[in-house]
């Protein structure tokens, strides 16, 4: 092997790690968000989600909303945001106005006329057709082989689900959900607790998020175990 080649394949093999460190490095964080909710008085549990926001809370608006407000999902988002925009919490280059994110993806939009043409061609020439788009809340990258690009087609979130290794109604769950998993715990009223699942709860990529949904599990409140 040539020298050259020698240290490309290294520096190649050295970015594949720091790489891997970086998404530990964002696990860990957001799983450190979500236990603000082991603070159990509200007023403090708000205050200290609302000040880690406002001093390094980017891509962390969903963990805290969710430690704070006992919500999955956009659900928590929603109410987090609404509060974080009051002028007395609103951090700094955010404006004045409150946000409202908008509603959760529940089917994935069907490709224009530019990308099914691209779709067709690697079809054609037996390529994978590579997906590559961000949620709002995480990053979706997925290699399509020739038959699920063509599925893709037909149905993108069917597609895609193939493409990840779900179902098509597993697929659409984790879009919607943004990546959290829901207690397995009932209400008083009999219904299913709208938490999500204590330690792992949001913003999963696709493989540790099916790996928490087979498991099930429940939130803190409900016994669900803080440092899983």
């Amino acid at each position: 092997m040539h020298p050259a080649l020698k240290r490309l394949i290294d520096a190649n093999a050295e970015l594949n790690r720091a790489q891997a460190a970086l998404e530990a490095a964002h696990d860990q964080r957001r799983q450190c968000a979500l236990s603000l909710a082991e603070i159990d008085d509200d007023g403090e549990r708000w205050q200290a989600a609302l000040l880690a926001y406002r001093e390094f809370g980017k891509g962390l608006s969903l963990a805290l909303a969710e430690a704070a407000t006992g919500l999955p999902g956009r659900r928590a988002q929603s109410t987090f945001l609404e509060r974080a925009g009051r002028r007395e919490n609103q951090p700094k280059g955010h404006g004045s106005g409150s946000f409202t994110p908008s509603e959760p993806m529940t089917e994935w939009p069907a490709p224009d006329a530019l990308e099914q043409d691209v779709i067709r061609s690697h079809i054609a020439h037996q390529t994978p057709y590579r997906v590559d788009q961000g949620l709002g809340w995480g990053r979706l990258t997925v290699s399509l082989d020739p038959p699920a690009a063509a599925i893709f087609l037909e149905d993108p979130t069917s597609g895609l689900a193939r493409g990840v290794g779900l179902s098509r109604e597993e697929f659409a769950e984790y879009l919607s959900s943004a990546g959290s998993v829901q207690c397995d715990g009932k209400t008083q009223k009999g219904t299913r607790c709208r938490a999500g699942v204590a330690g792992r709860s949001s913003q999963l990529n696709i493989k540790a998020w099916k790996a928490a949904k087979d498991r099930g599990g429940y939130c803190a409140r409900h016994g669900g175990d803080r440092t899983a």
